[in-house]
């Protein structure tokens, strides 16, 4: 697929959440998406849970920022957006559940519209 922007995901966790019981199943539907090139970056905000084990599965898909301290929900998103390189970034908690073709589809629809990264965002409803 050429002529694509490269998308960056950026994912925070919280172990206190559980968040490990999720990021498995999160992960994987984000590397069933067909889109590319596709950057993933998970920020680990001091899990106290399983999610390093998990994570460890995909340590050669993901890039991971490793905070020693929970940091919060702003600043961990503030970190994977800050260490993304794609022209648009779709931040999402381990929880979601993207469906096929998700991200290909608000790609397209973003680049037609004539919107610059800084004029738009994705929001998923719950």
């Amino acid at each position: 697929m050429t002529g694509h922007h490269e998308v960056s995901l950026g994912q925070r966790h919280c172990g206190y959440l559980h968040s490990g019981q999720f990021i498995d199943r999160c992960l994987s539907a984000i590397f069933l998406q067909e889109y590319r090139p596709l950057e993933v970056i998970v920020v680990d905000n001091c899990s106290r849970d399983d999610s390093k084990r998990v994570l460890a599965r995909y340590k050669d898909r993901i890039r991971l920022i490793e905070n020693d301290r929970n940091a919060g929900f702003a600043a961990g998103q503030n970190q994977a957006i800050t260490a993304s390189r794609g022209q648009w970034v779709l931040t999402l908690n381990p929880d979601v559940l993207v469906q096929p073709g998700f991200v290909a589809g608000g790609s397209s629809v973003l680049s037609s519209s004539g919107l610059t990264p800084a004029d738009a965002g994705w929001r998923c409803p719950r």
